[in-house]
């Protein structure tokens, strides 16, 4: 059974964040292993060929190009700050509108792979173009030449629900919705499915010095960014209210450690370190309050650096409470 009561407590705001979250379905040429971390290596091959599917010209410097306020590449990676407006402290630069999932990787050779894309607000209008972009860069290899075919796109009718597939050829999506926030349990378990990279004065968060104002806080601020640059309805809410609040919240039974991943940039060439906190910790609700909408909302949004390429996901669990039910949380990714 799961709640679906949507809660809306004032003091946090109107949090509707029309979002599409897609699942690609790969089938591997010649099974074999999947590093442990891809993440980066989708990443990069988006990029790639997104441009190259969409951009005739390959111009080095989007901001110079004729089309770059209608480009389908430039809004995805390179978001141009609406006519007339600055970066601005509050807000930032704007952040790229779509965060990856990846399925928990397997130590045995794979003949499936499954990818998760999530898209926020007018990114959804670009959905097309980005199949056309993985589905060719699968076909050229995205981790050591491992070759792939696009079986099919599923999509969350609305999220939470479970994969339904919209179409194979011409693409029949579903419109953009966002999550409906149910009741809150008394306990709830909050599990880091991939490394969690919150920054704070000159370092990263570690597990010894974690509060939930530090996930709280950069999560306040990436629903805003991404209100703000990618809807037409900036988020208004009373922000210092809601940080004070989330310092007052203490977690228990943390289970946390510093998982260090390593990916190689081809951009770059250099190896790059993309640890991050895994594991768990639990919050009272009654210490939540308006903070619990923010929280729910994140198992989408993601939170902290690395969201693009798979980092900052998380999973929210109902503790000790049978007669609750099962939270809505994002469908889940295999490989097998």
């Amino acid at each position: 059974m799961e709640f679906t009561a949507a809660v809306s407590p004032p003091e946090a705001g109107d949090l509707r964040l029309p979002l599409g979250r897609y699942r690609f379905r790969f089938v591997l040429r010649n099974p074999q292993p999947v590093p442990h971390f891809t993440g980066s290596a989708w990443r990069s091959a988006l990029d790639q060929w997104l441009k190259q599917v969409v951009c005739p010209i390959q111009h080095e410097e989007c901001a110079k190009c004729l089309a770059y306020r209608a480009c389908p590449y430039a809004y995805i990676f390179e978001t141009p700050l609406p006519e007339g407006t600055e970066k601005t402290k509050v807000h930032g630069a704007p952040p790229e509108p779509f965060a990856l999932s990846l399925p928990k990787p397997l130590a045995r050779p794979v003949s499936r792979y499954e990818l998760g894309l999530t898209l926020f607000g007018r990114a959804n209008h670009y959905l097309g173009y980005i199949v056309l972009a993985l589905e060719k860069a699968a076909a050229k290899g995205i981790w050591s030449k491992v070759l792939m075919e696009l079986e099919g796109v599923d999509q969350e009718p609305l999220p939470g629900q479970t994969w339904e597939p919209i179409g194979s050829g011409q693409l029949q999506p579903y419109p953009p919705a966002s999550p409906q926030v149910p009741q809150p349990p008394r306990r709830v378990r909050v599990e880091l499915l991939s490394p969690l990279r919150l920054h704070r004065h000159n370092g990263y968060v570690q597990q010894h010095n974690f509060r939930f104002s530090d996930l709280f806080g950069q999560l306040l601020c990436r629903m805003s960014q991404l209100r703000h640059f990618h809807t037409d309805q900036p988020l208004k809410g009373a922000f210092k209210q809601l940080i004070e609040a989330a310092r007052a919240v203490q977690i228990c039974e943390a289970q946390l450690r510093w998982l260090e991943w390593k990916s190689y940039s081809c951009r770059q060439e250099t190896v790059l370190e993309i640890g991050g906190l895994v594991g768990s910790f639990i919050v009272r609700s009654s210490e939540l309050g308006p903070l619990w909408p923010y929280l729910y909302l994140g198992q989408w949004t993601q939170v902290g650096q690395g969201t693009s390429m798979g980092l900052g996901q998380y999973r929210l669990e109902a503790v000790d409470e049978v007669h609750f039910g099962k939270l809505a949380t994002p469908a889940p990714l295999v490989m097998r």
